[in-house]
């Protein structure tokens, strides 16, 4: 069976040749793709791996030959989901791999932000030594109001127990009075939830209001989930004491910032990274396994870690 590689993706040469092992592999490396480009490069193939490249209904109807589509992450909303089953074709992801990587870069994230070690990091850089200046917070006994509770989720609730904080958590079948009533009383707010028409925007310019003002938010899941324009404002207007993110609405993929991101990020409480929070030798190792595991599964005749 033809299995194409979309687009990048990090696999060790053990993984690689497992892949060569259980089909005709077809390798390519970009992101930024046309529709009809995706179309050319998928021309045949049974097996689809694709993380990066929106798989579109226009995409899924012009290529008769693919049986299943695999998703190389945890989220999937790259790939059309509804017009995949429609059409016959079997969508699955990879859950588990990123756990740790994902829910470590979260703490850090916290004690940087709370800490405020990036701002007095980069001044020492230009030659000032000002330590009195950098008055932090510590994480114990704080509140952590974790917004999802699936594996990432989890991991970051035991950690921050070890460290002595207060966890609470909502989930998707938080009553929304409840899920308020968590954002209004945490000392930080974790986003570890995936992006669906119901969860896009879900925190909004409402419940950035409701935050306490010294709060801080954190968003290592999806950058829809956020307002990115309700947050910059809010950011502006001093009614939060920092934001960290590792994901954002509309990345870009060229590498190139668009100024509506810029702005946010150059906030001076805002700590950003360019999703990078899954980006760990252990995590890339393991997502090797679990891709080949799909793959194994899917040749069987007994596909696992379906989503359609």
């Amino acid at each position: 069976m033809k299995i194409v590689i979309l687009d990048h993706i990090q696999l060790a040469e053990r993984h690689i040749t497992i892949l060569k092992e259980l089909g005709n592999v077809v390798r390519y490396d970009g992101r930024t793709l046309t529709e009809m480009e995706s179309i050319e490069r998928i021309a045949g193939a049974g097996i689809l791996i694709s993380g990066w490249t929106n798989i579109t209904t226009n995409i899924i109807q012009n290529a008769p030959s693919l049986k299943f589509i695999v998703v190389p992450a945890v989220g999937y909303e790259n790939v059309d989901v509804k017009a995949a089953s429609q059409t016959g074709i079997v969508v699955s992801n990879c859950p588990t791999h990123n756990t740790q990587a994902v829910a470590e870069h979260t703490i850090a994230l916290m004690l940087l932000i709370a800490r405020r070690i990036t701002e007095a990091n980069t001044h020492l850089k230009n030659g000032e030594w000002k330590p009195s200046e950098y008055m932090g917070i510590e994480l114990r006994n704080k509140r952590l109001g974790l917004i999802g509770y699936g594996n990432i989720g989890r991991t970051v609730a035991h950690i921050a127990q070890n460290i002595g904080m207060k966890v609470s958590h909502a989930n998707s079948k938080t009553p929304p009075d409840e899920l308020d009533h968590l954002i209004a009383n945490s000392d930080f707010v974790s986003l570890h939830l995936p992006v669906t028409d119901k969860t896009r925007h879900l925190i909004n310019e409402r419940r950035l209001r409701l935050m306490k003002k010294d709060a801080y938010l954190i968003n290592t899941a999806r950058g829809a989930i956020l307002d990115q324009k309700a947050l910059t404002k809010a950011l502006k207007s001093g009614h939060l004491a920092g934001v960290a993110l590792d994901v954002f609405e509309n990345e870009p993929h060229d590498g190139k910032l668009s100024g509506e991101l810029l702005d946010l990020v150059r906030c001076h409480n805002v700590i950003a990274t360019p999703h990078m929070g899954f980006n760990t030798q252990e995590a890339s190792y393991r997502l090797g396994e679990e891709l080949i595991a799909n793959i194994q599964a899917i040749i069987s005749g007994n596909p696992i870690n379906i989503v359609s």
